[in-house]
């Protein structure tokens, strides 16, 4: 998503309340409020989005789901290009069923499918932006 607030510049207390608010609607979507075990939100390390921080990512959030027969690793984040804020979301399946994902809900990176599904939106992230710089939507 892209959108314009009408803001041209941003605080780190503006991107965290919309990075609030981004959780919140993922959370909404995910049936958050319906028993569905999910793990507490997690902050994403910036490292992983080196060279996108500057526009494209300025944080992102994830949390891992319990679901019956295929749990889920979703992450929301958020950046800023100077005119508009970019929010993307990603959400994958996790492949192993025979695992009670719950035991992994306070360091869900130990499950080495969470981690790849991370390292995958790094990896798309990298390469967005690289087109966005490419295609010269960054001016």
């Amino acid at each position: 998503y892209i959108f314009d607030l009408g803001i041209k510049n941003f605080t780190d207390n503006m991107v965290g309340k919309l990075l609030r608010q981004s959780v919140s609607e993922m959370l909404q979507v995910l049936n958050y409020k319906d028993t569905l075990p999910t793990s507490e939100p997690r902050l994403l390390p910036k490292k992983l989005f080196k060279g996108s921080e500057e526009h494209l990512i300025h944080n992102a959030v994830y949390v891992v789901q319990e679901r019956k027969p295929e749990n889920i690793v979703s992450i929301v984040s958020i950046g800023f290009d100077g005119s508009c804020f970019q929010k993307l979301r990603f959400t994958k399946d996790l492949s192993s069923k025979d695992i009670d994902i719950k035991t992994y809900f306070d360091n869900p990176t130990h499950n080495a499918e969470i981690l790849a599904s991370i390292l995958q939106f790094s990896g798309f992230v990298k390469i967005l932006n690289e087109e966005l710089y490419r295609t010269g939507y960054y001016k």
